[in-house]
């Protein structure tokens, strides 16, 4: 199996790839990734997987005509049995690429495409062009299905999953927490209060900046916030750090990088997840 994706960064869609690759590995397949490549690239090499270098960030017309070429030279000669990808401008590459070598296709659509401009729909409508199409949830295969018709005889639900046993306990050692309490500055009596997730506008960051402020000013001491999340210095990555510095909230509030999730989750005094919309209704798995 083929997946193209954008890099091999610690993000999510490579956290996925990797699950992906090191379950087909453990089930006797070939998982093979065509990326840019990124920090992640030797843990899917630990996993099993197969790096295979690949120009997969460019959003180019011309770079992705050439690419199509490319990915289906790459088809043929790892003689891959199925290829699937995530990304629009990659779905694209991988369509035509899997148009001309006759291979099956797999995408995996998200609800952020649902825009009613008729460009961007036209852009959105590779993910559902699949020969089998992919959803996280009822809500987003829902959405496919009412936005690309054609589309809702080949969506599958495939739930989000976590192995749990990377947080048992025993898995959590002592030292691997007091070593990222250290890297947070955080003291020995000091309590945690920790938000993991992506920085983005839909995310609540700043309201657990308008809350830690009220909590400050309140006379709340012995409390850390930190806001754990891939470090990409974009400009809304500026403007959380403007906040905090606004709000006088240097010395309680950091913003951290990606880490080892096991261990930070392992001691907070509170898991902090607030958002500015509300995320799809999700039907649990039976």
């Amino acid at each position: 199996m083929l997946q193209v994706i954008p890099d091999l960064e610690v993000n999510s869609t490579a956290r996925a790839a990797i699950d992906i690759a090191a379950a087909l590995g453990a089930a006797g397949a070939r998982a093979l990734i065509a990326c840019e490549g990124g920090r992640m690239t030797g843990e899917l090499q630990a996993n099993g997987g197969v790096f295979v270098p690949f120009p997969s960030r460019t959003k180019n017309p011309l770079a992705m005509a050439l690419n199509t070429r490319r990915l289906a030279h790459l088809i043929a000669a790892e003689s891959a049995d199925i290829v699937h990808v995530r990304s629009r401008a990659l779905a694209w590459v991988a369509y035509g690429a899997t148009r001309m070598t006759k291979t099956p296709l797999v995408t995996t659509f998200h609800s952020g495409c649902q825009d009613s401009n008729p460009i961007t729909m036209r852009y959105n409508s590779v993910l559902a062009r699949g020969d089998a199409v992919l959803a996280d949830s009822n809500f987003t295969a829902a959405l496919a299905g009412k936005l690309y018709g054609p589309a809702a005889g080949k969506i599958r639900v495939v739930h989000q999953g976590l192995d749990c046993r990377m947080f048992a306990p025993d898995m959590v050692t002592p030292a691997r927490v007091q070593d990222v309490r250290r890297l947070w500055k955080v003291a020995p009596h000091e309590q945690i209060v920790l938000l993991a997730a992506p920085a983005s506008h839909a995310s609540g960051h700043k309201i657990l900046i308008a809350a830690a402020r009220l909590l400050s000013r309140s006379g709340l001491t012995g409390v850390k916030f930190i806001l754990a999340c891939e470090r990409k210095e974009s400009a809304f990555d500026r403007d959380i750090d403007r906040a905090i510095a606004r709000e006088g909230l240097q010395g309680i509030m950091y913003r951290t990088g990606d880490c080892d999730m096991p261990r930070p989750i392992s001691r907070p005094r509170l898991l902090s997840c607030p958002r500015r919309r509300p995320r799809p209704s999700v039907t649990p798995p039976s």
